[in-house]
């Protein structure tokens, strides 16, 4: 059995499989190695992964992660990983070689992430051969779901968007100003509060300041 994670910064999809065949799917909470420790991964995989594999033997795992983009970060992962499957062939790599193996195999082209985080990179048809370093939250993940909720928030917070919005906003997530800074800055994953308001601006798309920030955070990116 091969089991295949890809894993973002709020949720990692898991896939087992047969061969061709797919035998199951299972979504646990998101892990990137910047953000957790591998405690973290650890209970994660006892409590929503193990329970669901059915004791079906894993004979390899193809872990693409968010963050697993250099030799200290990957092998925080892995010994997280070998810990709970100490007989299994485990190999990792970066999310965005994932997406470009799943979106071009070995064809030329460009592959980009548009999730929590954002990324890019030039694909040559067997490796990435250029990217955009990816700075993190607070230095780009221009056009992410961070990027979005982060742009949207400070509109509210500053009061320059609609009143019916910043109304809208502190009702909706039973909150105030104050609370929202506690939020933000006193959280250990303040990414995952942030890119959660994009599920406020979905819910006020046809607001013309929404539709204007989501353009402008979109066009950021390319």
């Amino acid at each position: 059995m091969i089991l295949i994670a890809d894993s973002g910064s709020t949720k990692t999809s898991w896939i087992l499989t047969n061969g061709l065949e797919v035998i199951k799917t299972i979504t646990t909470v998101g892990y990137n190695p910047h953000y957790f420790n591998d405690d973290d991964l650890i209970d994660s995989i006892k409590s929503e992964l193990l329970p669901f594999l059915d004791n079906h033997t894993i004979d390899s795992i193809f872990f693409y992660g968010s963050g697993c983009s250099s030799e200290p970060t990957c092998a925080m992962v892995k010994s997280a990983l070998w810990e709970l499957f100490p007989n299994t062939i485990i190999k990792l790599n970066h999310d965005l070689h994932g997406a470009a193996i799943a979106l071009l195999k070995d064809n030329e082209g460009i592959a980009c992430i548009l999730g929590t985080g954002s990324n890019s990179c030039h694909w040559d048809g067997n490796k990435i051969i250029q990217n955009v370093p990816s700075v993190g939250y607070l230095f780009g993940d221009e056009g992410s779901g961070t990027h979005i909720g982060k742009t949207i928030l400070k509109g509210i917070l500053e009061e320059k968007a609609p009143s019916i919005i910043i109304d809208d906003f502190y009702k909706y997530y039973h909150t105030s100003f104050d609370n929202v800074l506690i939020d933000v800055y006193n959280t250990s994953n303040p990414v995952k509060f942030l890119s959660s308001i994009c599920i406020f601006a979905n819910k006020n798309i046809n607001n013309d300041w929404v539709i204007e920030i989501i353009q402008g955070c979109f066009t950021y990116f390319i």
